[in-house]
């Protein structure tokens, strides 16, 4: 991990970067317009050098192999790049338009929208997740079970396997510290437990 000085040096330039796009961006301009515009901007020109440069450098750094990014601005992608590859073996060079693994960078999305559903009234987050998604059926391990609820799966309490469809999906047991390892429960507080 990076000292906190080299930390906030890094998320300093990000923030420059965009804060320079957002500043030279017209909001009377039309969307297509103000993203020509933006980039065409002096100060974004040597804003994305700058940053362009200090991102080649964490890649060697870090010893990366490839980083896709783009900015924003008034709901319009004003700038993209690919740096690096995205497939070091095959020198397959990164680019805006290389597709990524979501994993979790979807979270934090599906969750806010799952709470504006919540304060509009349109759903509560101890219904049952098969009241709205009526092809998700899960095995219960007993009868008196309860139907897995929106709050646990948001919660990750659901008892779900972990990344579902892997190959460690199954694994029942991962170890905690050398030597030793922990069973985890397929069912989780809340739900009654058998042994």
């Amino acid at each position: 991990m990076l000292p906190p000085a080299v930390r906030r040096r890094a998320y300093g330039f990000v923030l420059l970067l965009a804060a320079l796009i957002l500043a030279a961006a017209d909001p009377r301009a039309q969307p297509a317009a103000a993203g020509a515009a933006v980039a065409a901007d002096a100060d974004v020109q040597g804003a994305v050098r700058l940053f362009t440069a200090w991102l080649e450098g964490q890649l060697l750094y870090r010893h990366l192999p490839g980083v896709a990014v783009g900015v924003v601005a008034d709901q319009q992608l004003v700038w993209s790049r690919g740096f690096g590859f995205a497939d070091v073996a095959q020198k397959t060079p990164m680019t805006p338009q290389t597709r990524f693994r979501m994993a979790s960078h979807s979270k934090l999305f599906t969750a806010t929208a799952v709470m504006q559903l919540r304060e509009q009234g349109t759903l509560r987050l101890d219904d049952p997740v098969a009241k709205y998604l009526p092809w998700f059926r899960v095995k219960r391990a007993a009868d008196e079970d309860p139907e897995i609820t929106i709050e646990e799966l948001l919660t990750h309490s659901s008892g779900l396997p972990r990344e579902a469809g892997s190959p460690n999906a199954r694994r029942r047991s991962r170890p905690r510290r050398a030597g030793s390892t922990r069973t985890w429960p397929t069912r989780w507080p809340g739900w009654s437990w058998r042994r």
